[in-house]
């Protein structure tokens, strides 16, 4: 391949050439399919199981989280807890307090353990300082605290509960049938498969697999001869890739069954996102060149991407189908609450730790926020620059601007997955800005011919409906979230009320008040969720090119 010019996509700096890997991580920098750690069928989601036992010398917390889940160990906030309940809590803290410091030198070096360091170490975090009576301070033991902030360092996330602990890295893979197996990898390995009908501008375009032609560094499995027979189901040389309807959860904090469909909904949701990725890698392919025929491959791209966003939607919204309201708002959601106002976590170091680890102030627990999908999309789109065009200077707070609150999450995300959205927001060619330019070319042109008048008012639509299908997106998220937390918030507090009053029995104090502030209610990424939920949507919204463009 000849070389591309150096204002090119696939011409800028490698993202971490600047600050390179922490210490003891394997530099990956060079190696295109794992630059942003994103995968050509699975998207964020890795393409292999997530390790789900580490090494025998950390067997104690392994067996501290299993313990945990089978008491089950109880929210402090429980209403009705019993005293046998606190007893077994405070038994289960103990041995935490109790068990040895573990160095995590063992992890070093590989990613999925590190990642299943984070994942264990975190529930434990979280079953440790939610299963504490709410009025208790929060002191997180060195035996737990030193690993936690070791791992975390590593990895460069927070040491507390994310989504990539709660989703990403949370699932195993479950039986399916023999057919829907062969068919799967059929369709992950044949070169013919192409599930958007897309004509992509060279071979490499559309199945991600040349480093040189590859922006995200996406990778799909090597193809076969058509016609060739498909290798056993037990070939070690034909992986098994997840899918919407073969994956399930590996822990919960709860045990039940809703906990498992809420976990899903999202996998599902990054699974059906790989296609959105692959359509925005045609698309940057396409923009490099610009000519007439590539912006009508885009307007193809952009129209399959509604496409693709709705059935996103569908995911979000099958939450519905076996999470139940009460038992997530009650019995799952807090679990999953970070550092609170007021209840400051302390970790108990020595005084040299002290020194050499940096502790975050700012521990929000998990958040829908933090998936790098909808970043993703909000980046290609162009929609977070329309937020920060519409802000004007020194008028808006910052604090509660809706797009600095969506880019605070994103430290909380896999750190290649935040380069890759680093690496995207730098493309010289932004989506927008040539949509924009591309339609006011053609109005402006004096020798415009009708079918590039068809073509431009073509690729607005496709455009502008991409954005209103991101908007329609936030629009079910919106109504997921009045469903399992706003309503269910307002019928804690009617019981709240009544105890005080004395009409229902029961004590008040035990009522959990984490997830409201100043009579604000907060979603578990620390946020004023409906004012953050709608100002989003609404920036959407506003995000549409005007008609009088054309």
């Amino acid at each position: 391949m000849s070389s591309v010019p150096s204002q090119h996509f696939l011409s800028l700096p490698r993202p971490d050439i600047v600050v390179g890997p922490p210490t003891g991580v394997p530099d990956t920098s060079t190696t295109a399919a794992h630059d942003f750690d994103i995968h050509g069928r699975t998207g964020f989601m890795p393409p292999d199981e997530p390790t789900q036992q580490l090494p025998i010398e950390y067997a104690v917390w392994e067996c501290l989280l299993e313990e945990a889940i089978a008491l089950p160990l109880q929210r402090g906030t429980k209403e009705d807890i019993t005293d046998d309940e606190v007893v077994a809590n405070e038994r289960w803290r103990a041995q935490v307090r109790e068990m040895p410091v573990l160095s995590h030198e063992l992890l070093v070096g590989s990613e999925h353990l590190l990642r299943r360091g984070h994942h264990t170490l975190a529930f434990l975090l979280h079953f440790y300082v939610n299963s504490l009576p709410p009025t208790t301070p929060i002191a997180i033991p060195r035996s737990l605290a030193l690993p936690m902030l070791r791992v975390s360092e590593d990895l460069q996330l927070p040491p507390v509960l994310t989504y990539s602990d709660n989703v990403l890295y949370n699932w195993r893979l479950t039986e399916e049938p023999a057919q829907e197996t062969a068919n799967a990898h059929a369709r992950s390995r044949s070169d013919d498969y192409n599930p958007f009908g897309l004509v992509p501008a060279d071979e490499d375009a559309f199945f991600l697999s040349a480093a040189d032609d590859n922006p995200f560094g996406l990778v799909s499995s090597d193809p076969i001869e058509p016609g060739s027979p498909l290798p056993s189901s037990s070939s070690t040389s034909v992986p098994r890739l997840p899918t919407p309807s073969t994956v399930t959860s590996i822990h919960t904090f709860s045990g039940t069954h809703s906990e498992v469909v809420f976990y899903l909904a999202s996998q599902r949701t990054e699974l059906l996102g790989a296609r959105a990725l692959s359509l925005m890698q045609s698309t940057l392919d396409e923009l490099f060149l610009s000519d007439a025929l590539a912006f009508r491959r885009i307007t193809r791209y952009l129209s399959l991407l509604s496409d693709v966003i709705a059935d996103m939607s569908g995911a979000i919204q099958g939450v519905r189908d076996g999470c139940d309201p009460r038992e997530f708002y009650e019995e799952i959601r807090p679990w999953f609450h970070g550092q609170q106002p007021g209840r400051e976590w302390v970790w108990e170091l020595s005084d040299e730790e002290r020194e050499t680890i940096e502790i975050s102030k700012d521990l929000k627990g998990p958040s829908a926020g933090q998936s790098a999908l909808i970043h993703a999309l909000d980046v290609f789109l162009g929609l977070d620059n329309c937020a920060h065009r519409e802000r004007k200077e020194g008028s808006a707070d910052e604090k509660n601007d809706p797009g600095a609150l969506l880019r605070d999450m994103q430290k909380y995300m896999p750190r290649h997955h935040r380069a890759f959205l680093r690496h995207l927001s730098a493309s010289p060619r932004p989506l927008r800005d040539a949509v924009e330019a591309r339609v006011e070319t053609v109005r402006l042109a004096h020798d415009t011919s009708d079918e590039e008048k068809k073509d431009a008012e073509e690729l607005l639509d496709a455009y502008n409906d991409a954005v209103s299908a991101v908007k329609a997106m936030r629009d079910a998220h919106i109504r997921i979230v009045a469903t399992y937390i706003i309503g269910p918030a307002a019928r804690a507090r009617e019981r709240a009320q009544a105890r005080e009053e004395g009409r229902v029995e029961g004590a008040a104090s035990r009522v959990d008040t984490t997830a409201q502030e100043n009579g604000k209610l907060r979603g578990t990424g620390g946020t004023d969720l409906v004012r953050f939920l709608k100002g989003v949507r609404d920036q959407t919204a506003r995000a549409v090119i005007a008609g009088e463009k054309r």
